[in-house]
């Protein structure tokens, strides 16, 4: 049967044949059809050639299918390929199996894009998925960290060098380009944290001997802020190492980490007296208005330094939050040390009080010696309780609260008393409360109940830091157009 020529459409202007092709551009098993550009549509052009294939019969303009210029691929297999629509998102091709035949049903649409879900898939609802959501980032693009890989660090030998490079970052001289970072989660592998750590450990150790073997009271003091802050410290470190900005000083975290504490805990505890919480049997209700009240307290400072250091990414937010919670924590540990100690100078007090023994009163030295000695066990159960269990405490609370602020200066681009009305701020403020309020919630207290919330709380803590990474990445991508086309 003879090949009826096709009429072209008015959309599309008619297709020139050439009347007598040149014979090297005849191709012997293929005939070649050409258009010019659109001129209806600017942003695209119209196909520049199709190959018929041996065998198959001819298409013709009437062939083409309906949904040009949409960024989608056509229903024959040839050479023959549709332009991207300079809008339509990158990298969506239909299976080979989306558009049909005439008369069969047509299949509905599955993405190639890696980590994108198919309409008809099960959603993997989990922890991070809620993260990425809350933090206005796709969970397809915030990679899972995994704890093997982040840890690996921590049991390779490192140098002297290496740690001393770590802690002088930070400065104008020492910053690394946005360029120059490996955003890569594989990259990240803190591990100056543990070293740091096992000094701190190895210092109380010492100390309690030489308190209570010796009889000697005075390491007393350095026993319970060593105790105290070796943990809190720790964890700082982490933070810092997690942060490859390296933009921000060991020194201005230090400073965040002592000044940011004394305020946090002295807004809080101004809070508490005009409020009245913290004064009930941690009920619920109770345990509610005490996590409210603490975590706005260290809010109020982590803001402060989100604003006057112009925090724009998670990881800075995750560091600055951690460093004000530490300081938080050390103080607050220390007084929990401190608290049997002084009920056992208090009952030894009023016993040799009431004695009437002036001499005995004089030798306060030997009182709390005696105290020490009697309120040992108490206080280094305390120490140990609270050193262990701050790794999920105000550490990770304060982090938590500093990230989503980042994170609503960053969809604002600006820090503003908007911020703190943000979905973004919001959602993981009320994530640090809930968690601090089922923390001090008298129920059966039991160190079931403190791992559950440590993990839990680093559950959500592991996904913000893959966040922090991803904003390096996009910040990268955009400091690239700038630095080939500069104005």
């Amino acid at each position: 049967m003879p090949r009826q020529q096709a009429q072209p459409t008015p959309a599309m202007p008619a297709v020139q044949q050439p009347s007598s092709p040149s014979p090297s551009s005849q191709q012997p098993s293929a005939n070649t059809y050409s258009s010019g550009p659109n001129t209806q549509n600017p942003h695209f052009s119209q196909p520049t050639a199709y190959a018929q294939q041996p065998g198959q019969p001819s298409m013709g303009r009437q062939a083409q299918p309906q949904n040009q210029g949409r960024g989608q691929q056509g229903p024959y297999q040839g050479n023959y390929r549709y332009p991207q629509h300079p809008y339509a998102p990158q990298g969506r091709q239909p299976n080979p199996g989306q558009y049909t035949q005439p008369g069969q049903q047509r299949q509905p649409f599955q993405s190639n894009q890696p980590g994108q879900r198919a309409s008809g898939d099960k959603q993997n609802i989990s922890i991070k998925h809620y993260v990425a959501k809350f933090a206005g980032e796709d969970e397809a693009g915030v990679a899972d960290i995994k704890l093997s890989s982040l840890f690996s660090g921590v049991f390779k030998k490192h140098t002297k060098q290496q740690a001393e490079e770590l802690f002088t970052c930070g400065t104008s001289r020492t910053t690394p380009n946005i360029l120059d970072i490996d955003a890569n989660n594989e990259a990240v592998k803190p591990w100056l944290f543990s070293r740091v750590l096992m000094w701190l450990v190895l210092a109380f150790v010492l100390l309690c001997i030489l308190t209570l073997s010796f009889h000697n009271e005075k390491p007393l003091v350095a026993l319970i802020m060593v105790g105290a802050i070796a943990v809190p410290v720790a964890g700082i470190v982490f933070f810092f190492e997690v942060n490859v900005l390296r933009d921000i000083s060991f020194f201005t975290v230090m400073k965040i980490c002592a000044i940011g504490g004394i305020f946090s805990l002295l807004v809080t505890l101004v809070l508490y007296e005009v409020t009245g919480a913290g004064r009930g049997d941690l009920s619920l209700t109770d345990a509610l208005s005490v996590g409210l009240v603490e975590e706005l307290g260290k809010m109020a400072v982590v803001a402060y330094f989100v604003y006057r250091l112009h925090a724009r990414n998670v990881l800075q937010g995750l560091l600055i939050g951690a460093s004000v919670g530490a300081g938080f924590a050390a103080i607050e540990t220390a007084g929990y040390i401190l608290d049997p100690i002084l009920e056992v100078v208090a009952y030894f007090g009023i016993q040799v009080g009431a004695s009437g023994d002036k001499s005995a009163m004089q030798d306060f030295g030997a009182i709390i010696d005696q105290a020490v000695q009697e309120s040992s066990g108490l206080f280094l159960k305390t120490a140990f309780v609270r050193a262990w269990s701050a790794v999920g405490g105000h550490l990770i609370w304060a982090a938590m609260v500093g990230a989503g602020l980042v994170l609503a200066v960053r969809a604002l681009k600006r820090f503003s008393a908007a911020c703190f009305v943000k979905p973004q701020f919001l959602v993981f403020f009320g994530v640090a409360v809930a968690l601090h309020t089922l923390w001090d919630w008298n129920i059966s207290y039991s160190d079931y109940k403190l791992i559950a919330l440590i993990i839990a709380g680093w559950a959500v803590i592991l996904p913000l830091i893959s966040i922090g990474l991803k904003e390096i990445s996009m910040d990268k991508a955009l400091v690239l157009p700038a630095r080939r086309n500069p104005q």
